[in-house]
């Protein structure tokens, strides 16, 4: 089952590959915002009912191991680096209620 944060592998016909991490999920609305991890590009919308089929077609698939994954343990944080962490949170915490308005290029940069 995708969630939040899955990767997802797609295989194209011409045997390209490339890598999406879901951002958001609205089963309701049958629509994920995912944004391709190798790519330097704005976060883009796919219907939930694409991705699953892409998954049972064969032609998507399911990445258990994820790069950029990092558990950090809090107490090995630096005092220095909890400092910084806790000032990009403040400037990014009342941004983050906004999903899926973030993720949309035309209301999304009327956002900052």
């Amino acid at each position: 089952m995708i969630a939040v944060n899955t990767l997802i592998k797609w295989v194209q016909d011409n045997g390209k590959e490339s890598v999406e991490r879901i951002l958001w999920l609205d089963r309701q609305q049958n629509l994920a915002y995912v944004i391709n991890i190798h790519l330097n590009e704005s976060p883009f919308p796919r219907s939930i009912s694409d991705i699953e089929e892409g998954i049972g077609q064969g032609i998507a698939f399911i990445l258990e191991n994820d790069p950029f994954a990092k558990v950090v343990d809090e107490e090995e944080l630096s005092e220095k680096s909890r400092e910084i962490r806790d000032k990009a949170w403040e400037v990014i915490k009342e941004l983050v209620t906004l999903e899926p308005a973030i993720f949309d290029k035309k209301d999304g940069g009327n956002l900052f």
